[in-house]
Formats: C-alpha cells, sequence, structure tokens
C-alpha cells in the first residue's frame, strides 16, 4: 500500500513538473519549442496528454486525437475521454464523439455536464428520441434551467406545442434571445403581428446590434411603409455587417419608396456586387429600373432574375408582360403572362391580364372567354374591380358568340 502510494506521488509530481514546464514555454508564444520539448520526454500518458492539448488548441484535431488516443492507452481515465469526445466533436466526427460521451455517462450517469453535450450531438445527428430521453431527464434534475427546456423545444415538430416550450423557456429567462428568435418567427407564421413585435422590439432592447432581429425589425417597418424608420435600421445593420445584401437591398428599397432614385440605383447595385447568386437583388433591380421608366434595363434584370430564381419566376414574367404592354409588343405580353400563370396557378394578376391581351389582340374571342371565365372561377373574391369588369366581358363576349351562331 505504502509502495503504491508512493508510486502515484512521483506520478503526480512528474506530471505537474512537465505542465508546469510546458506552461512556461507556452508563455513565450512559441508552441513548437513546447511540441520539441515535450517529444524529448520519455513515453507518458501525461507526454501525450499535453501534446494532445497544444494541437487541439491550434486547431489540428486529427493530431490531438492521434495523441490523446496514446495517452487513453496508457491511461484510460475519464479526462482522456472527455477531451477525445470535444476534439472528435471539433472534427466533424460526431459518431465517435458520441461513442465516447456515452462511455463516460455509463459510468458516471451524474455528469450532467457531458450529457448536456451528448444531447445537443444526438440532436446535430437527428436523433431525436435519445435527445429527447436526455433533456427530459436534465430538465427533472433542473427544472429552472431555461437552456434544458429550449432544447427540448427545438425538437418538437408540431409549431403550436414548440412555440408553448418557446414561451415556457421565456418565462423561466426573459433575457433568452434565442427562444425570442424563434417565438418572433412563429408569431409571424400565423400573423400575428403584434405579438411577433413585442418579441423582436425586446430582444433589440437587449441588444441593439443584434444581426438576427434586425432583418425582421426592417422587415416589419418595411411592410408597414414606414420607409424612413425601416431605412435608419438598415443603415445601422449595414454598419455593423459588412457586405451585407439584405441590407443594401432594404437601403436602396427604402431610397427608392422615398424617390432617391441615385442612392437606390447605388445599394441596389452594391446588394448585387457582393452576392451574384442572389435571386431577389435581380428582381429589385428589374422592378426599379422598370418603374423609372429604362425598360431595357428593367427587362435585362427580369431576364436575369428569371435564370437565377427557376423554377419560382411567375412575378418576372408578369413584369415582363407589363413591360410588353407598354412597348406595344400584345404577342411578347402575352406570351410572358401566360408563362407566369403557368409557373403560379395562384397568380391571378397573370391570368387576369393574360384575359385582358387575348381579349385586344385576338379576333376570335372563345381565347378571352376560356381565360375570363377562368378567372372568375378561381379568383373571383381576390379583386372586385377586376371581377366586376370580367363579368361583364364574359357577358358581352356570350353574347356576341351567340349572334354570331344565330346568323
Amino acid at each position: 500500500m505504502k509502495l503504491l502510494l508512493k508510486l502515484l506521488i512521483l506520478f503526480i509530481a512528474i506530471s505537474l513538473q512537465a505542465q508546469t514546464k510546458v506552461d512556461s514555454i507556452l508563455q513565450t508564444g512559441n508552441y513548437l519549442n513546447a511540441i520539441e520539448w515535450l517529444k524529448t520526454q520519455d513515453e507518458s500518458a501525461t507526454k501525450y496528454n499535453e501534446l494532445g492539448n497544444i494541437y487541439y488548441e491550434i486547431g489540428s484535431f486529427n493530431k490531438a486525437i492521434n495523441y490523446y488516443l496514446k495517452s487513453e492507452k496508457i491511461s484510460p481515465s475519464k479526462g482522456i475521454k472527455s477531451k477525445l469526445a470535444k476534439a472528435y466533436k471539433s472534427n466533424g466526427n460526431t459518431s465517435q464523439a458520441i461513442a465516447y460521451y456515452s462511455k463516460i455517462i455509463k459510468k458516471d450517469s451524474l455528469n450532467y455536464v457531458l450529457l448536456y453535450k451528448l444531447g445537443k450531438l444526438y440532436t446535430k445527428t437527428e436523433q431525436f428520441k435519445e435527445a429527447s430521453l436526455i433533456f427530459d431527464k436534465l430538465i427533472a434534475v433542473d427544472p429552472n434551467n431555461a437552456n434544458y427546456l429550449y432544447q427540448k423545444a427545438l425538437l418538437q415538430t408540431n409549431l403550436y406545442e414548440r412555440a408553448n416550450l418557446f414561451l415556457e423557456v421565456f418565462k423561466l429567462d426573459s433575457l433568452h434571445t434565442k427562444s425570442m428568435y424563434h417565438l418572433a418567427n412563429f408569431f409571424r407564421t400565423i400573423r400575428d403581428k403584434d405579438s411577433a413585435r413585442l418579441f423582436v422590439n425586446k430582444a433589440l432592447q437587449i441588444n441593439p446590434y443584434n444581426t438576427k432581429f434586425l432583418p425582421l425589425k426592417i422587415n416589419d417597418l418595411y411592410k408597414q411603409k414606414k420607409f424612413e424608420q425601416a431605412l435608419k435600421h438598415s443603415l445601422h445593420l449595414d454598419s455593423i455587417s459588412k457586405d451585407n445584401v439584405f441590407a443594401n437591398q432594404r437601403i436602396g428599397l427604402c431610397y427608392w419608396k422615398l424617390n432617391n432614385y441615385d442612392k437606390a440605383k447605388e445599394h441596389l447595385h452594391l446588394a448585387l456586387s457582393y452576392d451574384r447568386e442572389e435571386k431577389s437583388t435581380y428582381y429589385y433591380l428589374g422592378l426599379f429600373y422598370k418603374d423609372i421608366k429604362d425598360y431595357k434595363m428593367a427587362k435585362l434584370f427580369f431576364k436575369q432574375a428569371i435564370y437565377h430564381d427557376k423554377p419560382d419566376i411567375d412575378n418576372e414574367h408578369y413584369n415582363l408582360g407589363l413591360i410588353a404592354q407598354i412597348e406595344k409588343k400584345p404577342k411578347e405580353a402575352i406570351k410572358n403572362f401566360k408563362e407566369a400563370f403557368k409557373n403560379n396557378h395562384k397568380n391571378y394578376n397573370a391570368l387576369f391580364e393574360l384575359a385582358l391581351m387575348s381579349d385586344l389582340y385576338y379576333k376570335d374571342k372563345s381565347i378571352a372567354l376560356k381565360h375570363y371565365k377562368n378567372y372568375l372561377e378561381r379568383f373571383k373574391p381576390s379583386n372586385k374591380e377586376n371581377t366586376t369588369y370580367v363579368a361583364k366581358r364574359i357577358k358581352e363576349i356570350e353574347e356576341v358568340l351567340f349572334m354570331k351562331e344565330e346568323n
């Protein structure tokens, strides 16, 4: 027994000596010297553990794992298993990370910190049943921990059950902005604007620089047509998030609505330069150039939007149809309105314009009649003025066609 105690004390002393030496070298910032010194030392769990620590800190996770495994082989402690789990997780090998966390928890079921990490890994790998069991256990142990409940909420598939859990999180921790973000989006989804606004404003009071909530605030203000306020927040977002496509889109759109066309064009083109694959910028530029009657540029950007926005291209074709109307190109207008409605059978404006142009262009009024009847059948409540006109034209065309049949 005395011999065992002496060996243990000797081991601790050697470990502390190695740790002190490594720390002393690392204080100079030259980790390479620490690695070289460690490699000269005798084989030991401490040596390989320290090498693993250094490689982990500099992001060389494969080497860190290699040395941690050597350390584990000599001394398979809970600490080294935890480090291996952490390194495997950092390296993207979640299955091995789960395996090591599970080994520890099997022997130490009260290690709630590692249990929490294992639960999050189960969530990440879509093992939702296992994750749910873990977070249920953690909630039972510590019901006042808002984050356990938040992780449980993330696992819910039912929209309303999920929202109720996020509300419970918020009640436990009124500064929990992650749950506020989900709640804001939930209330936007069910069109409860006031509740959505409450959580957005609350989060921005906590942190005015929160780049997740600022876009929600900007969109809300823009939809309310509060363009000056939306512009102010968009400029703020642009100042704290470099090359932000959304911010410059909204700056451009707000300037456009405020009749500052030079600034509008500048920022919409800036948004495009930051991301040439972002389909909505092409569409906004098309609308902008259409509004200032530069139809050549408008058509160019709408066609670019069609290229980038497939398959959802009804709005682009609809606007190309409107430009063709202005340019007195009825065949081109009909073609684009037809494409718009073909792409989106809910686009009642496209069907109305298709019927109208067919009525104006074709001598055979049965073509227009077919589109008018389709509109009345599908979209009678959508637009009172359009519906009145459509009903009137159906009656007139049917009377004309009837007279022709009689003759």
